[in-house]
């Protein structure tokens, strides 16, 4: 008994070991902030979709695709992008420029927030520049999904439902944009709500490829 509770222990601190040198394997800590030149991409992309240079933000996202070499197909290929959506205190970009001010300070954590009530008007007037950065980011993070589309399917993993769900967040995402920008309450609500919706179906099939 006594040697196998040894062993099990030993085991976990293996396990525990392997997990702490998996960032040198080019696979990013949970904790890790977005590499640089991935930042100043989805920013550059969602800039342009703001001005409404849709087709300039695609050629922007597919260059990045195609320089990162991100596939949907491809284990760990999207964690870098994706990671975005964390918290700031993980390494996601946050919302808005000070840290905390605006809670939770996660593009993914705040829009699930956002999808479960309406934003107060006080709120969204203090907020609401950052809220809109935060739905271009968004809308970035669809482009670079969109050109990461996985090249062949996988028994369950199929082109189409990418290709579904990724306009759905994209769809999604510049609904948020528009209602934020409004000021529209209840438009906020439930393209946050599809927004959140988007990315929960997409995950349940493809996150452990992604």
């Amino acid at each position: 008994m006594i040697r196998h509770a040894r062993w099990i222990g030993f085991a976990a601190v293996l396990l525990l070991g392997l997990w702490a040198i998996g960032p040198r394997t080019g696979i990013a800590a949970d904790d890790d902030p977005v590499p640089k030149d991935v930042k100043e991409a989805i920013d550059k992309i969602a800039d342009l979709e703001e001005k409404g240079k849709a087709d300039d933000a695609k050629k922007e996202a597919d260059a990045l695709a195609t320089k990162k070499g991100y596939d949907g197909g491809k284990l760990g290929s999207l964690k870098d992008p994706m990671h975005a959506f964390a918290l700031r205190s993980k390494g996601g970009f946050g919302v808005g420029a000070t840290p905390g001010a605006i809670k939770p300070d996660g593009i993914e954590a705040k829009v699930m927030d956002m999808g479960k009530k309406v934003l107060a008007p006080a709120t969204l007037k203090k907020d609401g520049d950052d809220l809109k950065k935060m739905a271009y980011q968004a809308i970035a993070l669809s482009d670079i999904t969109a050109a990461a589309t996985p090249k062949k399917d996988d028994p369950k993993k199929k082109i189409k439902d990418w290709e579904k769900w990724t306009k759905e967040m994209h769809d999604a995402a510049k609904d948020l944009a528009t209602a934020v920008d409004k000021k529209d309450s209840k438009g906020i609500l439930n393209a946050a709500k599809a927004l959140d919706g988007s990315c929960t179906s997409c995950h349940q099939a493809f996150r452990p490829a992604s």
